[in-house]
């Protein structure tokens, strides 16, 4: 039986897009190869800082975010700073010397026969997660001369601090093979990698359309029910919303997401306001409150999120996942961008479905925009509806390609 290495499992991460697509990226690489097993090392492995303890604390290395370890130790990334680190840092993985991921990282590729990164979420900004999955990816070929794929992830690489530039393309040149999940990503990639074959098939999350395997939800028809015979809209937000948190001192109605709130309310009486990700539960909530709206929170489970989205008339989010799932339950999309180009790229992925998105960070003059596009929606009835689940589903063909990838690396 193979053994997948599957790192960055982010089934422990709190936020319903990141368990869904950690559980399908899985699911298509078990339907190629249903003779595997995976083992996993999940995501707080590749985000965790690790601190080295003064003599008086016990020396040794804490990963526990502290106040007073972070003030009296020695922060360690175990990690190349630049590219001409990476056969420095690899000795000092191999000797032993690379801190608790390495060992945690090593100990479990030697039982492996071949790494999969689930790039969700990492490979932007310069953050150590990227680097050091990237740097594993790399090491894993290099030094143990087994296949590494870097998959199902998007990729944003920019001039301003360009430090992750040089590692994703010495490991994407060296690796077994790369798949981005966005069109974005894929012209992003192929910049700054210019003789490597990057691949792109749509976000495993896609594949849940196609599924009929779903778990058992916890209280869906209570919730669901509680909603019969209202009509309504769901609304999350977007990672660049939470900044909104300095300014609530001047009360939630001040914000531009109130009166967005409100304006949509005219169209569609009730707002199912949703979040799963702790900083955004602390907006979401005041929010519902001060607009009088349905809260959905986070003891709902992602597969959740279908049904309800079946039955709304609209949805609006920066959420990748959120529209993702959107697509799937057939509900037109109000986008919004996030921290990466993904949501761009999912947008021109399902052109003309899903339309250009909105600037989180400016919506008070897009109020009125936002509005009537979500009229121009409605009015669209079932037959836009009926579109946007064919297209889903096609998508969620596509996205077993990222199986067929990884069966065919491992073969060669």
């Amino acid at each position: 039986m193979t053994n997948i290495l599957f790192l960055n499992d982010t089934t422990d991460y709190d936020n319903w897009g990141a368990h869904a697509c950690s559980e399908w990226l899985k699911a298509i690489i078990q339907d190629t190869m249903p003779d595997i097993s995976f083992t996993n090392i999940l995501s707080h492995w590749t985000t965790d800082e690790f601190y080295r303890l003064p003599w008086w604390m016990g020396g040794g290395v804490e990963n526990r975010r502290r106040r007073i370890i972070g003030r009296f130790s020695e922060h360690l990334l175990f990690l190349p700073a630049i590219t001409d680190d990476f056969e420095y840092v690899a000795d000092l993985w191999c000797d032993g010397k690379g801190g608790p991921f390495a060992h945690e990282f090593l100990s479990k590729l030697k039982q492996s026969d071949a790494v999969v990164f689930n790039a969700e979420g990492a490979t932007y900004n310069n953050n150590s997660s990227a680097i050091r999955c990237l740097f594993a990816l790399w090491l894993t070929v290099k030094r143990f001369g087994k296949p590494a794929f870097f998959a199902n992830g998007s990729v944003t690489l920019t001039r301003c601090y360009p430090v992750l530039n040089a590692m994703v393309q010495r490991t994407f040149s060296e690796i077994t093979a790369v798949s981005v999940r966005e069109p974005c990503s894929l012209e992003n990639a192929r910049e700054w990698t210019h003789d490597v074959d990057v691949a792109m098939f749509p976000d495993s999350v896609f594949n849940f359309a196609l599924r009929n395997k779903v778990k058992q939800l916890n209280e869906p028809t209570t919730f669901l029910e509680s909603l019969k015979g209202k009509p309504y809209f769901c609304f999350s937000l977007s990672m660049l919303i939470p900044a909104i948190g300095g300014i609530r001192t001047a009360g939630i109605e001040r914000t531009a997401l109130y009166h967005l709130i409100m304006s949509l309310k005219k169209l569609v009486p009730n707002a199912v306001l949703m979040a799963k990700d702790g900083m955004d539960q602390r907006i979401i909530k005041d929010l519902a409150q001060a607009t009088d709206s349905i809260y959905f929170g986070p003891e709902h489970h992602y597969s959740e999120l279908v049904p309800l989205y079946q039955n709304a008339r609209f949805m609006i989010s920066g959420r990748y996942h959120h529209l993702i799932l959107a697509a799937i339950a057939g509900c037109p999309a109000i986008p919004l961008r996030t921290t990466s180009h993904k949501v761009d790229g999912l947008c021109k992925l399902m052109q003309p479905l899903m339309g250009e998105p909105f600037d989180p960070t400016w919506i008070e003059p897009e109020i009125n925009g936002i509005t009537e596009r979500a009229y121009k929606l409605m009015s669209e009835g079932e037959n836009l509806r009926l579109r946007i689940r064919q297209e889903a589903q096609e998508l969620g063909r596509l996205s077993a390609g990222i199986g067929k990838m990884i069966q065919k690396g491992i073969a060669e």
